[in-house]
């Protein structure tokens, strides 16, 4: 079994592109294990092959006072974006 490079716990939403605002999808949001493979990314059921993204941006805000991560991860298909927590690092 491929063991991943990098996983941490996330909650995750699709269909969000551009900045992240605060809504009511993340209230209902995929809450998984973020791993980082060498050709992919996984969170849930949802398999992310670099081959296929288009555009990663990485947004630095606050969730009531405290620092969150927030990747957005676009592919042809698909926008995703994943909330970190501040202790979590995915971008290294």
């Amino acid at each position: 079994m491929e063991k991943p490079v990098y996983k941490c716990w996330t909650k995750g939403i699709t269909g969000a592109s551009g900045e992240p605002t605060a809504s009511l999808n993340w209230r209902f949001s995929c809450r998984a294990w973020f791993k980082v493979f060498e050709h992919r990314m996984e969170c849930g059921d949802w398999i992310i092959r670099f081959s296929e993204i288009q555009n990663i941006i990485v947004y630095r805000t606050r969730q009531h006072f405290i620092p969150v991560t927030v990747l957005l991860v676009e592919t042809e298909e698909k926008a995703y974006q994943f909330g970190f927590n501040p202790w979590a690092d995915p971008i290294r």
